[in-house]
């Protein structure tokens, strides 16, 4: 039995970096600071696809609790492993992206 553990000392030393950068990972995740965001939005076709699009275009990104009624979108957002994100932050990514996606923004509230 020894013998088998010294032959694979390598495999469990793997192993624990493996469950380390997970654990790391995941505490990264959760520290994540999501901030409320409230948009008034014209000439958008899909409110729903245009929400979830800001997602693949800044993979940073993370958006929770999507509502959408009408041209009236809120979710939550924040910037991934980032427990200092600020309104701002958020606010700068996004006029960004309706910059890019010609989408008019009425009103932005973070």
């Amino acid at each position: 039995m020894l013998t088998v553990i010294k032959k694979h000392s390598n495999f469990n030393k793997i192993l624990l970096t493996f469950f380390t950068f997970i654990n790391k990972f995941y505490h990264l995740r959760i520290m994540t600071t999501m901030i409320q965001v409230n948009l008034e939005v014209g000439n958008v076709d899909s409110a729903e696809e245009w929400t979830n699009e800001i997602v693949n275009v800044y993979a940073d990104m993370e958006i929770s609790d999507v509502s959408i009624s009408g041209n009236k979108i809120s979710f939550k957002a924040g910037l991934s492993g980032m427990d200092d994100t600020t309104g701002d932050d958020i606010k700068l990514k996004i006029d960004e992206y309706a910059t890019m996606s010609d989408v008019e923004i009425k009103n932005i509230s973070c």
